[in-house]
């Protein structure tokens, strides 16, 4: 699904009943970059999609996830509806910087639990 969030296209991918790939950049349409750091093929999940008048939800067996209508914010969920990941109310950046684009985005997390992980170059070419 590609929903127009904050000036920008935001998608959403099942990768499996678990996995959910997000991409975002600014403008009307996602460039085609190949990922030099995901190298896996979406499998096929079945998933539902819900709306409601604040939020759109996309339901997959063991993960949801909900897209702000009004300020674009991700949040992934458990199956019983637990927030395992929430994205701040514009938390999410891309602006021309020197040489280049500058990227940011910023979480809410439980007090006990971390983030790992590497920016993909996807990202620094003005795609999170």
């Amino acid at each position: 699904m590609q929903f127009t969030v904050d000036d920008g296209t935001l998608r959403i991918q099942f990768w499996s009943d678990e996995i959910i790939r997000v991409t975002y950049a600014s403008g009307t349409e996602l460039p085609a970059l190949k990922s030099l750091s995901v190298v896996a093929s979406p499998a096929a999940v079945k998933w539902k999609q819900q709306e409601n008048a604040q939020a759109f939800t996309l339901v997959a067996p063991h993960l949801k996830v909900t897209i702000d209508k009004q300020t674009g914010a991700v949040v992934f969920l458990d199956p019983a509806g637990h927030v395992l990941l929430q994205e701040a109310a514009q938390g999410r950046r891309i602006a021309p910087a020197n040489h280049g684009t500058s990227c940011a985005q910023s979480f809410h997390t439980a007090s006990d639990e971390g983030i790992y992980g590497l920016a993909s170059i996807s990202a620094v070419r003005g795609i999170i």
